[in-house]
């Protein structure tokens, strides 16, 4: 009886299935009823869970600190410099709700990243040899739902009628290249795992891992291919090499040179190309350089925890509105490192590259140093960690995505440099293996704080996304006269806290279409206030003064404009109108020959020639 009571207090409070279970809901969960069906409930659900799993990491380290590695220490030092790093990074930050929360339909803010950290934390805490299975049972429960979702949504049979743009089979990520490389890592996960079962369910695994591959061609993002490649090679190799080295290194003859060609096709180079080259990679590089020189502005702290976006324009080179259109813009680097260096500074991005460094050191080492079995475990986590880390290269973190690179990334480093023996949890007694429920209650009553501050700041984040989501199903852009429920929505949303400041000045643009220029007018003003130096929110002001004519306004607003957008063609022209109106023609043709000197070629500048001829 005693025994059996202590099997099952272990059970309760075993946290890596509350680990497995969190990472599929996270990635499952949305809420089509918000502003952003997508990142923002993900996010909350990141918030609860990780609360609710600090808990028990801090009784666990309270516990047994003396007992971690050198090397764990190690890794929680670095995790802690991370964060630490990225909060002084936030503090700094001039837009600091953004670098917190997130950019809108990113989220990839402090919080984020905080809450990945304590997931990746409690995973090398907790998982151990015996306990990784758990995670590929859940790869396996999620994998089946994509596979009938992804069906579905490729048949036109999806239950939401979502405003996609994109394939159709975006799973439950909103987006087709985060569904691709999700599938990616599940896919690795599955088809490597069925190298180590034996018995009648490895068909299983195998079927749903070929599954997720076939909706990866289907949702025709390329990344999801080219991560499955990198990752199912690595995992081919390390077994091949346990088996035989010189198989093993056969492979390496044969896939290295593949690989270099598949990043030669890429990049538009050699015979590939024709099938791995994308317009996609080339727009990247714009985004890359514009993020080092980002980085190069501001090293020690960034321009800004996620404000990629706000300096875009700033940074991007000319041949980027010259190719691809001079009011189109890119909010995140697509690629991981490069965000991170250029809008956290140089601490926040070499403590992220040791991160990965020190992932990489435990998974060699625990395929060094475990049992035969346990190494090819250890191997197929590793190869889908790779997976993921691949595509990070070329895209951009997702909530429901990056939860996993953190999660396996974390089992790794805990099954390197951590403990494996099977006895260890959080409620055993040190002296005497006796559980100990004074611990267990303890850390129920630590994470039921923390949680409930959690879901505190989480349901004021919800209103703003709610009230706003009601206030577009509400208007009624053909009167300036609208419901009751619109201004009581209205209200209700100016008096919510923690409101994204893009969602403010959404409210400012519903104003401005319904007819209501004031108070659209006021409402862009007041935000400019806070953020004197954000392109849309200038744009948006300019526009309105161009509505009353108010063309001194008007060239103010764009002078600011041309000075965080200099390659805009399209402002220019605008400014040069608005002196036009003002009678001031030595600085509209001024303008105008700004244009000419760098757009000469575009359709734009035959407007400004017109229009020179016209003052002249």
């Amino acid at each position: 009886m005693k025994n059996q009571n202590t099997k099952k207090i272990k059970s309760m409070v075993d946290p890596t299935w509350f680990i497995a279970v969190s990472v599929v809901l996270i990635s499952l969960y949305f809420n089509p009823s918000l502003a952003d069906p997508f990142n923002s409930p993900k996010l909350w659900l990141l918030m609860i869970c990780g609360s609710w799993l600090s808990g028990y990491c801090i009784i666990k380290f309270k516990k047994d600190k003396n007992k971690f590695s050198k090397n764990q220490k190690i890794h929680f030092l670095i995790l802690t410099l991370f964060i630490i790093s990225l909060f002084i990074a936030s503090i700094f930050s001039d837009r600091r709700f953004i670098a917190f929360v997130g950019e809108q339909q990113r989220k990839q803010g402090f919080i984020f990243y905080l809450f990945m950290a304590i997931f990746m934390l409690s995973s090398s805490m907790f998982f151990n040899t015996a306990r990784i299975y758990k995670i590929f049972y859940m790869a396996v429960f999620l994998a089946f739902i994509y596979g009938v979702y992804g069906t579905m949504q490729h048949l036109g049979n999806d239950f939401i009628d979502w405003n996609n743009p994109y394939n159709s089979i975006i799973l439950t990520l909103g987006n087709p290249n985060y569904a691709s490389a999700l599938m990616s890592v599940l896919s690795v996960l599955l088809v490597s795992f069925s190298f180590t079962v034996k018995n009648k369910i490895k068909p299983l695994f195998l079927a749903l891992g070929l599954t997720m591959i076939f909706l990866i061609t289907l949702s025709k993002s390329r990344q999801g291919l080219v991560a499955f490649g990198f990752g199912i090679s690595v995992f081919v190799i390390i077994y091949t090499y346990l088996k035989s080295r010189k198989v093993a290194y056969g492979f390496l003859v044969i896939i290295l040179p593949l690989i270099s060609l598949v990043i030669a096709g890429m990049l538009q180079i050699g015979p590939f190309t024709q099938y791995l080259y994308k317009a996609s990679v080339s727009i990247r590089g714009y985004y890359w350089r514009a993020g080092i020189d980002m980085f190069k502005s501001n090293p020690l702290f960034g321009v800004g925890v996620d404000n990629y976006g706000e300096n875009f324009k700033i940074f991007r080179e000319v041949g980027y509105p010259l190719t691809y259109g001079f009011t189109i813009t890119s909010d995140n680097a697509h690629n991981v490192p490069i965000q991170i260096f250029a809008t956290a500074g140089v601490f926040s991005g070499i403590f992220y590259l040791v991160l990965i460094f020190l992932v990489l050191a435990s998974a060699f080492r625990a395929i060094k140093i475990l049992k035969s079995e346990d190494k090819i475990l250890v191997a197929s986590l590793f190869s889908a960690w790779i997976a993921f880390q691949a595509q990070s290269i070329i895209s951009i973190d997702n909530v429901g995505l990056s939860i996993w690179g953190w999660v396996l990334g974390g089992m790794l480093i805990g099954l390197g440099f951590g403990h494996t023996a099977e006895s260890e949890n959080i409620v055993t007694s040190s002296v005497n293996k006796k559980p100990t429920e004074d611990l267990l209650s303890t850390s129920k009553i630590i994470s039921a704080f923390i949680t409930l501050i959690g879901v505190i700041v989480c349901s004021f984040l919800y209103q703003g996304e709610k009230y706003l989501y009601d206030l577009t199903r509400y208007v009624n852009y053909s009167s300036q006269n609208q419901s009751e429920n619109f201004y009581l929505t209205l209200k209700k949303f100016d008096e919510s806290r923690f409101v994204e400041p893009a969602y403010r000045f959404r409210t400012a643009n519903l104003m401005f279409q319904i007819g209501k220029i004031d108070e659209a007018n006021s409402r862009v003003e007041q935000l400019l206030k806070v953020y004197p130096d954000s392109f849309d929110y200038l744009f948006g002001l300019a526009q309105i003064k161009s509505y009353k004519e108010d063309w001194r306004s008007v060239s103010d607003i764009r002078e600011r404009i041309a000075k965080i957008d200099p390659w805009n063609a399209e402002n220019y022209l605008l400014l040069a109108k608005a002196y036009e109106n003002l009678g001031e023609y030595e600085k509209a043709k001024s303008n105008y020959n700004k244009i000419l000197s760098f757009a000469s070629d575009k359709p734009i500048a035959q407007d400004a020639r017109i229009s020179l001829r016209k003052i002249s």
